[in-house]
Formats: structure tokens, C-alpha cells, sequence
């Protein structure tokens, strides 16, 4: 892989005569500055959706409606009383003017009384999503019996909140209630993020109920001697130390959205030594009867523009939130990790690491690795931009050369955890080779150009047995990016995922 070039803004010398001359790099200067301003808009752009998620579902319409109201009744005179106590409580409000004072208290006003409203709406929904009735209520497109009259006169109330002309019938009018109520608090647009701070708890289980559940689990796999074992130990969990545990339970479940998910990454995930490969990450395959186009570098590279695409709309929350049936919002804490994650490994315990200014994509060609930039002076190149650089890229790869043990590096992300760790340790923790490995992981993510030409053949079933294979196992898959992509010779693609950085925080 190419060093990155060592470069400054200015420099500077003094001379014999003892005069100092500034040598400036506008180049670079541009960049610093370019780069200044991308870090300035992220920070403002977060903040600005960190407000709008923390005031979620009140919105700013609403703000200036309570606004309007309150200005109007301070007109009117209608709020006196309130400028009265004011001044009581702070004498240095009643020195100003009467219109600075007017607008001071309907703003202030207007502002509580938002918030206390947002509050109550944000709760409000968080009790309405406690509800689980509809998961259990018949639905769907088949009518198997003919509406009752409360049905049809509650069908246009349905619709004016729902925005839709007919739910199925076989839903029962609580459920149909509840999806219109709950439908009213959201909105009609909510960024992706939103509904996070909307969603309740994930409840705890009473102690009782997972013994019982225990035991159901275990019976088939015992005899019955084996099984009054079980039974006698669980009863004493239940009695005794059961009993504390699951008061810990309960305490860490009132400050964690989700007391499990933490516990489950760390511990089923990161903390397992055995390979990624089959053991965790799994795989995608492309379409099997069509493909768009047998030119490999155009279908990588409108991949790429796709998946860049996908990746703008998360970074600016103009993804819509995931829903159940259309009503009962789901966690969307995993989507900003699905880019420039990497998941390193530890001797005892692996970490995730999310990159946020990473803006290429490392591409193995050949037994080499290339740096292929997607973004360049801020811009997103097009996708035959994207298709000229991968041509390049395939025609070096060609006549380059490899260093030593380059176009087998990506075998040690399929190996045993620790003893990845300990390599990397002792190999790649300084120099040329930290610098590479830095590139492929704070990658966007990693493509790779194989040269095998895997299909389906209803003649040669091998062929998508194959195909599944490169995807599950394949040679130069890096398995501890958060996905890689596979792009092959006759224009198929595949995919291959980690599994740990899907889990919600």
C-alpha cells in the first residue's frame, strides 16, 4: 500500500544575513481549512439534531403556535397577572420597557410550557409503546368476515389519523386506536434517530417466570433424574442468590434503555476467542437470475455510489426510522456504526472502533491493497469517476508488487482472536505496516476484486455452492470490518458482515 505523502502548511528558514522567509503551501493551507470547516458543520449539524431529538415529538410548528397564543393574550392583557409576579420575584424586570417586557414573558412562557409539553407527548408515547396487544391481534390483507357497523363509522376517525383509507378489518379497534394515536404523536417525518429517547425499557423478567422458562428449555434434553437435579438447583437460585441478582437486574434496567445488549456484545461477541469466519460474521449473495451489468468496474463502482448514497442519509437522519407494522418504532442505534467500523483485536477482549472522517475505501486487487478515495475536495465522485479509478486499479494491480506477505494479510482476521492480537501487537504497531493497516481499517469499508466467475447454473449446482463458499470463507476477506464487498469478475457482488457492531448500545 502507497505511504501517504508527509506534508506541511508553511515553513520557514533564516538566512546568514538573518532574514526569515515563510514558504506557505496553499495546497495544504486549503485542506487544513477545507477540512476545519468539515469538522465545524458535523459539530453543528449534531447539535442541531441532538435538540431536535432531545425536545422529540414536540416540534418547532408547535413552538410558534404556543407563541402566537401567548402574544395574543398578552395583548389582550390576559397575562398581567403573570408580569405582576415577575416583577415581584425580580424587581429589575419591571425597569424595562413594556414591550421588552411582554416579549420576555411570552417567550419564556411560550418556551416552559413547550417543554412541559414535550415531556408529556415524549412519555405519553413511551407508555403507548409499552403496549403489545397488536402483536397478538389477527392481521392482514384477508377479510374473513364482513365489518361490523362500529367498524365502518370508525373508519373515517381511522383514516383522518392514520392517513390511510382502510386498515384490515381483522384488526381489533383497540389496535386500530392505538396505531392512530401513536401515529398523531410521531408525525409524519421523523429523522432517524428521533424515536430513540421515545422507546420503553426493555422490561425484566420476574425471577419465577425464567425459572419456569429454564426448566421448559431443559426437559427434552434430560432424563428424569437429570431433570430433578436441575429443578432442585433452580429452586435454590430462586430462594437465594437468584433473588439478589435479579434486584441488580432491576436497578441497572431503570438507568439502561436495554440492560441485556451491553452484557450480550461483551461477552458473546468480544470476549469470544475463536474465528470470526463461520463461528460469527455471515454473508450476502447478489441476485442469482439477473445482473444489471458483466463489467465488473461499473458495478462496483455504482455499488459504491449506492452504498455512499445510504451513508449520506444516515450521517444526516434523513432515513426514516424502522417500524413495525407501520406504527411501533424499532432501535436504530446499530445504523451509524455500518460505516468505518472495525472491530480490533485484543488479547482478552476485543473492541469496536467507529471512525468518523474516514472518506475511502481500501480495495485488495492481486494480492495487493489500494487506497481508493470516494470523497475528494469535499465531493463525492460519480460513479464513473469511481469506475475510472477501479479500472486503474485493476490494470496496476497487474504489474505491481506486493510486498512481503501483503496478499496474505487478511488471513490473520480469520484466525484465532488472540493470536491475531499478539501479531498485530508485534508487527503492526509502528511504521510502514501500522500506517497500512491504519488505511484498511479506518476504511469506509473493503472491496474486493476477485477474479472467479460465481452464478447459478441449474446444469452445474456447484457453481452457487462456490459462491456461498467465497462469501463464507473466502481468501481475502477482511473479516473484522463491519462489511466487506466482494466484486466479481463477471460483475456479481456478494458480502460479507461482522456481526458484533449490530448490536445496539
Amino acid at each position: 500500500m502507497a505511504e501517504a505523502r508527509l506534508a506541511v502548511a508553511f515553513q520557514f528558514q533564516v538566512t546568514d544575513e538573518g532574514e526569515i522567509k515563510v514558504h506557505l503551501d496553499r495546497r495544504i493551507l486549503v485542506d487544513v481549512y477545507r477540512s476545519t470547516k468539515r469538522v465545524i458543520n458535523r459539530k453543528l449539524f449534531k447539535s442541531k439534531n441532538a435538540a431536535i431529538q432531545s425536545v422529540f415529538p414536540a416540534t418547532l410548528i408547535s413552538w410558534v403556535c404556543l407563541f402566537v397564543v401567548f402574544g395574543t393574550l398578552q395583548i389582550f392583557g390576559e397575562t398581567s397577572d403573570r408580569i405582576t409576579l415577575i416583577e415581584e420575584k425580580i424587581p429589575q424586570f419591571g425597569r424595562l420597557d413594556p414591550v421588552t417586557r411582554t416579549i420576555t414573558v411570552t417567550l419564556v412562557s411560550t418556551t416552559l410550557l413547550w417543554l412541559v409539553w414535550s415531556f408529556f407527548l415524549r412519555n405519553l408515547l413511551k407508555a403507548l409503546l409499552t403496549y403489545k396487544g397488536w402483536m397478538w391481534s389477527p392481521h392482514g390483507a384477508t377479510v374473513t368476515s364482513k365489518p361490523s357497523i362500529l367498524d365502518k363509522l370508525t373508519e373515517p376517525l381511522i383514516w383522518l389519523m392514520t392517513g390511510k383509507r382502510a386498515l384490515p378489518w381483522k384488526l381489533s379497534l383497540p389496535v386500530k386506536m392505538w396505531m392512530g394515536i401513536c401515529k398523531i404523536i410521531i408525525g409524519s417525518r421523523p429523522k432517524l434517530m428521533s424515536l430513540q429517547n421515545c422507546l420503553p425499557h426493555l422490561p425484566v423478567p420476574s425471577l419465577a417466570g425464567t425459572m419456569k422458562r429454564y426448566l421448559l428449555t431443559v426437559r427434552p434434553f434430560v432424563n428424569d433424574e437429570e431433570y430433578t437435579r436441575l429443578r432442585n438447583l433452580a429452586e435454590e437460585f430462586q430462594g437465594k442468590l437468584g433473588k439478589r441478582l435479579q434486584r441488580y437486574l432491576w436497578v441497572k434496567s431503570w438507568w439502561s434503555s436495554n440492560y441485556v445488549s451491553d452484557w450480550w456484545e461483551q461477552y458473546v461477541y468480544l470476549r469470544g476467542r475463536s474465528p470470526l469466519m463461520i463461528n460469527s460474521n455471515y454473508y450476502c449473495l447478489d441476485a442469482l437470475l439477473y445482473t444489471p451489468t458483466h463489467l465488473r468496474s461499473a458495478r462496483l463502482a455504482n455499488f459504491i455510489t449506492v452504498l455512499m448514497k445510504f451513508k449520506v442519509d444516515i450521517d444526516t437522519q434523513k432515513l426514516s426510522p424502522r417500524f413495525a407494522m407501520g406504527t411501533a418504532p424499532l432501535c436504530c442505534e446499530q445504523y451509524p456504526r455500518t460505516f468505518s467500523t472495525t472491530r480490533i483485536p485484543q488479547l482478552v477482549q476485543d473492541t469496536i472502533e467507529h471512525y468518523v472522517d474516514a472518506k475511502h475505501v481500501a480495495v485488495y486487487s492481486q494480492g495487493k491493497w489500494y487506497v481508493l478515495n470516494v470523497i475528494n475536495a469535499g465531493r463525492q465522485l460519480s460513479p464513473r469517476e469511481l469506475q475510472e479509478q477501479i479500472i486503474w486499479i485493476e490494470e496496476a494491480s497487474q504489474t505491481d508488487v506486493a510486498s512481503p506477505g501483503e496478499a496474505d494479510l487478511s488471513a490473520m482476521t480469520a484466525g484465532e482472536r488472540s493470536k491475531w492480537a499478539a501479531f498485530r501487537e508485534t508487527f503492526f504497531a509502528k511504521g510502514a505496516n501500522k500506517h497500512s493497516l491504519k488505511q484498511i481499517e479506518q476504511s469506509l469499508f473493503v472491496a474486493i476484486l476477485d477474479d472467479s466467475e460465481p452464478g447459478y447454473d441449474k446444469e452445474n449446482p456447484s457453481m452457487l455452492d462456490n459462491y456461498a463458499k467465497t462469501m463464507l470463507c473466502g481468501d481475502h476477506i477482511w473479516y473484522d470490518k463491519s462489511f466487506s464487498i466482494v466484486a466479481f469478475k463477471n460483475g456479481k457482488i456478494g458480502m460479507n458482515a461482522e456481526h458484533a457492531w449490530l448490536m445496539p448500545q
